[in-house]
């Protein structure tokens, strides 16, 4: 079949994965949707870090387990969320 054009698996690969080294586009946080964690976003990485330490060690003082795991959660998707919206 002369009028088919070659397969080649470089071509699927570049159309399935963009290429190596483009950022993705960076999307923010809606502040009027979150104002409090977007505030909280915002903040420099130094002074987020001691939030984050302190919220830990409020979670390392806690008796209750379910407590204890929901901080744990918090600072662990507040990490997250910083690292993709913060700044």
């Amino acid at each position: 079949m002369p009028d088919e054009r070659e397969f080649r698996v470089g071509d699927l690969q570049q159309a399935a994965f963009p290429e190596r080294g483009t950022p993705e586009p960076k999307v923010g946080l809606d502040a009027d949707v979150f104002p409090t964690l977007a505030s909280f976003l915002a903040t420099p990485s130094a002074a987020f870090r001691e939030r984050l330490d302190r919220l830990t060690a409020r979670a390392r003082q806690e008796s209750a387990p379910e407590a204890q795991a929901a901080l744990q959660a918090a600072v662990h998707l507040l990490g997250v969320l910083y690292k993709k919206h913060g700044g």
